[in-house]
């Protein structure tokens, strides 16, 4: 279905009008952030990029680029992603815990490590210790538990590919690359986010990287981006952290800044951070049952969607952690049932005592 199309305006609104409906009845679901900083567990010990020595001991999927780690000492790690212990079926039936729609996984993040095996990317699975196309397995378990297969993608915020942006730490400050290099690497990126889309036919694609790149992608190379999109995946939902076009607005971790409207919106939460470090094995560092279940209720009165994110190790097991918070968030959710039914609202008051939540014959 997402073959290439040219549809003029009045079609192509028509064709997300329909999506967007449904979307905005998603409410909940799950984010997962695994990666190559998954196998590093938060923890590094070696030189920077200036020879220092230095110890990390709770990094997260921004540590290459925060504690400035040579690329190849980075890269050195991926025979320790080994997805020995990943099992998609698990983390559906953990999503339908809470009544969870949706689940959208990092193909990609900021660290140009790709779960999908390309020929667009420098560095893949196929780098990895592991042999498997687990989100071909993640795909195929949504579509058997009914859950919409989304995937997260950092198309242009990318810290390893020759030409990818965000790269200027590294070289005290400055771009590193021409002009032509950002070209190429675009234009590859394109031919990257179409592979996803033929390959795995997900329902959103969820664009990251965008917010931190303010005016370095130039206009003529936004269209390229845009055009793309446009033509070969109008089917796939988009938020508004790509380069230009997109269906619904972005929230993460607040509210600041996007009120209460009809505007569409999602907001992503963590329950122990991002990606994976040791933190994640202890319960003491996660977000309380009560704090996601207000937190719930904060996103119902708003009429946000609200994504909650999981973090799998480099084996791709889940931390235990996790699994009781949402064991009571679900006996909450059973117990009160009106989680399972309640409606989008667009409520400019937000009472001390609770928020107002509209459900079907309530």
């Amino acid at each position: 279905k997402n073959e290439l199309a040219n549809f003029d305006d009045k079609t192509y609104k028509a064709i997300k009008d329909g999506l967007m409906s449904e979307w905005s009845d998603m409410q909940l679901g799950m984010f997962i952030h695994w990666g190559m900083y998954s196998a590093w567990a938060g923890q590094y010990t070696g030189p920077n990029i200036y020879g220092q020595e230095i110890t990390v001991t709770d990094g997260t999927e921004w540590m290459w680029q925060q504690s400035l780690i040579p690329k190849a000492n980075y890269m050195s790690k991926s025979p320790d992603f080994t997805a020995e212990n990943w099992d998609a079926d698990y983390v559906c039936q953990l999503a339908k815990k809470l009544g969870m729609k949706q689940i959208v996984i990092t193909a990609r993040h900021h660290e140009g490590f790709s779960l999908m095996e390309t020929d667009f990317c420098e560095w893949d699975i196929t780098d990895s210790s592991c042999e498997r196309d687990v989100l071909m397995e993640l795909k195929k378990d949504c579509d058997r538990h009914h859950i919409k297969f989304s995937l997260y993608v950092s198309p242009l915020l990318d810290w390893c590919d020759e030409g990818g942006y965000g790269q200027s730490a590294w070289h005290s400050g400055t771009d590193p690359y021409s002009f032509a290099q950002h070209k190429a690497f675009v234009e590859s990126q394109i031919k990257y986010l179409n592979q996803h889309v033929e390959k795995y036919d997900p329902y959103v694609i969820w664009y990251d990287g965008g917010t931190y790149l303010f005016d370095a992608v130039t206009d003529d190379l936004k269209e390229i981006f845009n055009s793309n999109q446009l033509r070969n995946y109008p089917y796939v939902i988009v938020n508004n952290r790509g380069e230009g076009v997109y269906d619904y607005g972005l929230a993460e971790t607040t509210y600041a800044d996007h009120p209460n409207t009809k505007d569409k919106y999602e907001r992503c939460w963590y329950l122990c951070g991002w990606g994976y470090n040791t933190g994640h094995d202890y319960i003491a560092n996660y977000h309380t049952a009560t704090q996601v279940i207000w937190d719930m209720l904060e996103n119902m009165g708003r009429g946000f969607n609200y994504l909650l994110n999981i973090s799998p190790k480099g084996d791709g097991s889940i931390p235990s952690p996790t699994e009781t918070i949402f064991d009571s968030v679900s006996a909450f959710m059973k117990k009160y049932t009106f989680f399972n039914n309640a409606k989008r609202v667009f409520n400019y008051a937000q009472p001390s005592w609770g928020r107002p939540i509209y459900t079907d014959g309530s």
